[in-house]
């Protein structure tokens, strides 16, 4: 379907193997589906950051601002070893979003890093993985098992609530990345 990367719509994403997954240097924790609630941090980040915490605490981390959120809301001394403020991105992503946070995240962990487990919701995470590989970012992007596959019916972005919305903004998002030569 229009070349899309495995699971970018429908987050059976192609895992890798453990002893890839040992050989990751930092972990990149992506959010997904801003809170509209004024309290919390979002069922999706809320559970990646539980993720995150039982499967990867003792990894070197930077986060986005909602997902270190998270993560401090459940380990309060969790270490990060950075975190890039929230990027907001419109529906074609023509500004914002993943693309910058992997440049934050490569930028912060530095140029002789560049095996990176990428921790994000199952969906989204194909896409990402695609962007992390372009040359401008150049990193190797390590796909952890049994990311959580959920959507929010709270969030503030139509597209993160229900899984059939996902790729009405999924797809053309993947074409104008495509185009401006982010994949």
């Amino acid at each position: 379907m229009l070349g899309l990367a495995q699971g970018i719509v429908s987050g059976n994403y192609a895992v890798s193997s453990p002893e890839l997954l040992s050989q990751g240097e930092f972990l990149i924790a992506h959010e997904f589906a801003a809170p509209r609630q004024a309290e919390g941090e979002g069922l999706i980040n809320e559970a990646l950051a539980q993720y995150i915490i039982d499967h990867y605490s003792g990894q070197k981390i930077y986060a986005a601002a909602t997902i270190a959120g998270a993560l401090h809301g459940i380990a309060p001394n969790l270490k990060l070893a950075g975190e890039f403020p929230r990027i907001s991105s419109n529906t074609l992503a023509t500004k914002g979003g993943t693309w910058s946070e992997l440049q934050m995240a490569r930028s912060m962990a530095g140029p002789e890093k560049h095996k990176s487990i990428l921790a994000g919701q199952a969906c989204h995470v194909g896409r990402i993985a695609l962007q992390a590989v372009h040359p401008e970012i150049g990193l190797t992007p390590l796909l952890p098992p049994h990311l959580p596959n959920i959507f929010d019916e709270d969030s503030m972005q139509w597209w993160c609530r229900k899984r059939a919305w996902w790729p009405i903004r999924e797809i053309p998002t993947y074409l104008e990345l495509k185009r401006r030569d982010q994949l």
